[in-house]
């Protein structure tokens, strides 16, 4: 009788661990139940429709987790030039745009049509609309249960993603299996996603009102934490990657009791002295208004927004249509502006969020994505408490743990053992 596996989950890790597993092994018996109307649904959103497959500047510092030698010998094993002849090897040829890696169509489809054509040419079952709710050890290896029936193999591997962007609790119902296992399992909680800001708070309430919907360049500090990039203004809060890059480290605060806050420099290409000196040569600078001074820095929406908020935090007796302003007054606007303070009320929700984090406990875990405890048990992507930041990271994490996974399932000892 062929070794059989199933799969939880048809998303970019499981359908690379199967196409990998089957191209060792083609009579291995290889099933994917996946949740959705169709495998890879998640992967079509990506990059904004685009898919940024990886990205050439990987090393551990990319990621969130709490074994970043763990990162560093996975990037090791799996190197960018691998999954390049990965997907190749499926019909897809990668483009590099300034160390982003596109498919050469610019279309996240391709690289889901093309997974999937791998796995089915492969002889992968796949079975959509198949939700996995529980799963347990059994005599023989694992029995998964779905709503219809159970599945019985010898190896099982878990690769569904979170309900990150979806409308489902999927795979939330697993965490139970994960805890009659012992396998440990930290709450998802949502990261790369936008920030909320408090709206009672008369200060914030004015700023959103006045900036919703401005964009701007600038540098934002959050715990020691450096990320510069374009911000969006909303209605309720503050958007954009650079927002979604610091979203992982306010929930660890959130979780610790600690109130997040958000240091923004709105000018991050000029130093305050520089800016002090430009005010100071521009001819007829003090017939200007604060408002037309700073509009010539910033966009005018978000330059009478955070006038008014230093108004409001400060306390000093300026307006907008002040002219005469003297040096110094500039001066400490200026430098006002460079680091003003954002108090972050929450992050948005799982519907709303790019990833999350949380997951299995990547100590328990082996290399080759096997848990240590349980043979034959392997976990990859999404449901491993590892997530990266924006630009292609937590794709790549996708890629390479499914890939190592089917590497060691597709192993002739493992096969035969």
């Amino acid at each position: 009788m062929n070794k059989r596996v199933i799969i939880i989950g048809g998303g970019a890790s499981g359908l690379f661990a199967a196409f990998t597993i089957k191209e060792q092994h083609r009579d291995i018996d290889v099933t994917i139940l996946e949740a959705e109307d169709i495998v890879g649904k998640k992967i079509l959103v990506t990059g904004n429709g685009r898919c940024n497959v990886a990205n050439r500047d990987l090393s551990p510092e990319k990621f969130y987790c709490d074994d970043y030698g763990f990162i560093h010998r996975l990037i090791q094993n799996v190197p960018i030039e691998l999954l390049e002849e990965r997907f190749q090897k499926i019909g897809v040829i990668l483009t590099d745009k300034n160390g982003y890696l596109y498919p050469q169509t610019l279309q996240a489809a391709t690289i889901r049509n093309n997974l999937e054509s791998a796995c089915r040419l492969a002889g992968v079952n796949i079975l959509c609309n198949t939700p996995a709710r529980s799963f347990q050890k059994s005599d023989t290896g694992f029995c998964v249960y779905t709503d219809e029936k159970q599945y019985e193999c010898e190896i099982l591997l878990i690769a569904c993603g979170t309900n990150a962007s979806l409308k489902t609790d999927y795979p939330n119902g697993l965490i139970q299996s994960f805890a009659s296992l012992d396998i440990s399992c930290s709450d998802y909680k949502p990261a790369l996603c936008s920030l909320y800001l408090n709206k009672k708070d008369k200060t914030m309430s004015d700023f959103l009102k006045k900036a919703s919907g401005v964009r701007s360049n600038i540098q934002a500090h959050i715990n020691g934490q450096s990320v510069s990039g374009e911000l969006q203004i909303t209605d309720y809060g503050l958007s954009g990657i650079v927002m979604f890059q610091l979203a992982h480290v306010v929930n660890v605060q959130r979780e610790h009791g600690v109130k997040s806050e958000i240091i923004i420099d709105f000018l991050p290409e000029h130093t305050a002295d520089s800016l002090v000196m430009f005010f100071r040569q521009e001819y007829g600078y003090e017939k200007k208004t604060l408002l037309d001074l700073f509009s010539q820095l910033l966009n005018q929406k978000l330059a009478l927004a955070l006038l008014q908020m230093y108004r409001s935090d400060t306390g000093a007796m300026t307006e907008p249509h002040h002219k005469n302003v003297s040096l110094d007054v500039l001066q400490d606007i200026i430098y006002y502006m460079k680091q003003v303070s954002f108090p972050i009320a929450k992050t948005n929700d799982a519907l709303h969020s790019q990833v999350l984090s949380g997951g299995v406990d990547i100590h328990e875990l082996s290399d080759e994505m096997e848990h240590k405890k349980t043979k034959n048990l392997y976990i990859t992507g999404e449901c491993v408490d590892v997530d990266g930041l924006c630009g292609g990271y937590n794709l790549y994490f996708a890629w390479a743990t499914g890939y190592k996974a089917g590497r060691s399932i597709g192993n002739d000892s493992n096969i035969t053992n």
